[in-house]
């Protein structure tokens, strides 16, 4: 099977052309960016997730069950914590770095968290700025 830098080729289906049976997703896979023709997927936890999910809805069609979907993701920006005060962000394509990109990342996995329990007790812990 065909990979591109160490990455399973597969197409908008997350299947491997010439294998119908075999799909991937995530870092094992160069998915096609639809956003960006000629370019793969980043190697992200989001694309990841959104993948798998659009993976197993696509071997369920192949079933006979709903319709296959092309993995489509249109990117929002990024949020990275470096740790201390140090953080990395460009919410919405506005670069953000320091303790605003901090901010911004905090807030955004805060909100990632099921459930606002778990979101008050996170955002109150005396680790979680740290």
């Amino acid at each position: 099977m065909k990979t591109d830098k160490g990455r399973l080729v597969v197409d908008e289906y997350l299947e491997v052309p010439g294998h119908p049976e075999v799909f991937a997703s995530g870092d094992a896979a160069a998915v096609p960016d639809l956003t960006r023709p000629g370019e793969v997927t980043p190697m992200t936890a989001q694309h990841a997730q959104r993948q798998g999910k659009q993976a197993a809805d696509n071997i369920a069609a192949s079933f006979g069950t709903g319709i296959p979907q092309p993995y489509r993701h249109e990117d929002l920006g990024f949020v990275v914590d470096l740790g201390g005060t140090q953080a990395a962000a460009n919410p919405l394509h506005v670069p953000l770095a320091g303790l605003p990109a901090k901010v911004v990342t905090r807030g955004y996995h805060l909100l990632s968290m099921p459930g606002n329990r778990v979101r008050t007790t996170t955002a109150g812990s005396t680790t979680t700025w740290t």
